[in-house]
Protein backbone atom coordinates (compact mmCIF):
# COMPACT_ATOMS: atom_id res chain seq x y z
CA UNK A 1 0.00 0.00 0.00
CA UNK A 2 2.82 2.38 0.86
CA UNK A 3 4.52 1.73 -2.50
CA UNK A 4 1.32 2.72 -4.29
CA UNK A 5 1.12 6.02 -2.41
CA UNK A 6 4.81 6.73 -3.04
CA UNK A 7 4.41 6.06 -6.78
CA UNK A 8 1.41 8.40 -6.99
CA UNK A 9 3.19 11.15 -5.05
CA UNK A 10 6.38 10.84 -7.10
CA UNK A 11 4.40 10.95 -10.36
CA UNK A 12 2.51 14.02 -9.15
CA UNK A 13 5.68 15.83 -8.03
CA UNK A 14 7.42 14.95 -11.30
CA UNK A 15 4.58 16.51 -13.32
CA UNK A 16 4.68 19.70 -11.24
CA UNK A 17 8.49 19.92 -11.44
CA UNK A 18 8.39 19.37 -15.21
CA UNK A 19 5.99 22.30 -15.65
CA UNK A 20 8.09 24.55 -13.41
CA UNK A 21 11.25 23.63 -15.30
CA UNK A 22 9.67 24.51 -18.64
CA UNK A 23 8.47 27.79 -17.16
CA UNK A 24 12.06 28.55 -16.21
CA UNK A 25 13.36 27.51 -19.65
CA UNK A 26 10.90 29.74 -21.49
CA UNK A 27 12.08 32.76 -19.45
CA UNK A 28 15.79 32.29 -20.22
CA UNK A 29 17.70 34.99 -22.09
CA UNK A 30 20.77 32.82 -22.69
CA UNK A 31 20.58 30.09 -25.32
CA UNK A 32 23.25 28.02 -23.54
CA UNK A 33 21.39 28.09 -20.21
CA UNK A 34 18.14 27.22 -21.96
CA UNK A 35 19.71 24.28 -23.81
CA UNK A 36 21.37 23.08 -20.59
CA UNK A 37 18.03 23.20 -18.78
CA UNK A 38 16.30 21.33 -21.63
CA UNK A 39 19.03 18.67 -21.42
CA UNK A 40 18.52 18.30 -17.68
CA UNK A 41 14.72 18.11 -17.97
CA UNK A 42 14.88 15.50 -20.74
CA UNK A 43 17.56 13.51 -18.89
CA UNK A 44 15.46 13.42 -15.73
CA UNK A 45 12.40 12.48 -17.81
CA UNK A 46 14.24 9.52 -19.32
CA UNK A 47 15.46 8.45 -15.88
CA UNK A 48 11.89 8.68 -14.62
CA UNK A 49 10.63 6.52 -17.49
CA UNK A 50 13.30 3.94 -16.74
CA UNK A 51 12.02 3.88 -13.17
CA UNK A 52 8.50 3.54 -14.50
CA UNK A 53 9.45 0.42 -16.47
CA UNK A 54 11.44 -1.02 -13.57
CA UNK A 55 8.40 -0.78 -11.29
CA UNK A 56 5.35 -1.10 -13.55
CA UNK A 57 1.89 -0.33 -12.34
CA UNK A 58 -0.99 2.05 -12.87
CA UNK A 59 0.02 4.14 -9.86
CA UNK A 60 2.59 6.10 -11.88
CA UNK A 61 0.03 6.96 -14.53
CA UNK A 62 -2.40 8.08 -11.84
CA UNK A 63 0.28 10.35 -10.34
CA UNK A 64 1.13 11.82 -13.75
CA UNK A 65 -2.55 12.27 -14.59
CA UNK A 66 -3.24 14.07 -11.32
CA UNK A 67 -0.13 16.22 -11.62
CA UNK A 68 -0.56 17.23 -15.27
CA UNK A 69 -3.56 19.57 -14.81
CA UNK A 70 -1.96 21.10 -11.73
CA UNK A 71 1.32 21.55 -13.63
CA UNK A 72 -0.42 23.17 -16.59
CA UNK A 73 -2.33 25.52 -14.29
CA UNK A 74 0.94 26.41 -12.54
CA UNK A 75 2.66 26.95 -15.89
CA UNK A 76 -0.10 29.33 -16.96
CA UNK A 77 0.17 31.22 -13.67
CA UNK A 78 3.97 31.38 -13.28
CA UNK A 79 5.13 31.01 -16.88
CA UNK A 80 5.87 33.93 -19.14
CA UNK A 81 3.13 35.53 -21.23
CA UNK A 82 5.37 35.13 -24.28
CA UNK A 83 8.50 32.95 -24.30
CA UNK A 84 11.85 34.51 -25.08
CA UNK A 85 13.37 33.70 -28.46
CA UNK A 86 16.18 31.78 -26.76
CA UNK A 87 13.77 29.69 -24.70
CA UNK A 88 11.63 28.92 -27.73
CA UNK A 89 14.68 27.87 -29.76
CA UNK A 90 15.88 25.63 -26.95
CA UNK A 91 12.51 23.94 -26.51
CA UNK A 92 11.40 23.64 -30.13
CA UNK A 93 14.65 23.17 -32.05
CA UNK A 94 17.30 21.93 -29.64
CA UNK A 95 14.91 19.86 -27.50
CA UNK A 96 14.18 17.15 -30.08
CA UNK A 97 17.87 16.91 -31.02
CA UNK A 98 18.87 16.54 -27.38
CA UNK A 99 16.19 13.88 -26.88
CA UNK A 100 17.49 11.93 -29.89
CA UNK A 101 21.04 12.12 -28.53
CA UNK A 102 19.95 10.95 -25.08
CA UNK A 103 17.90 8.08 -26.51
CA UNK A 104 20.82 7.03 -28.70
CA UNK A 105 23.17 7.11 -25.71
CA UNK A 106 20.75 4.96 -23.70
CA UNK A 107 20.37 2.48 -26.58
CA UNK A 108 24.15 2.14 -26.88
CA UNK A 109 24.57 1.59 -23.14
Amino acid sequence: MMAIVIAIVVGFIFSIAWALAYSLILKQRSILKAIALVSIVLGVSLAMYRLLYAYPGPEWILGFALGAPAGIKLLQKIGPEKPTDEGAIAVLLAGPLILILLLTAIAIL
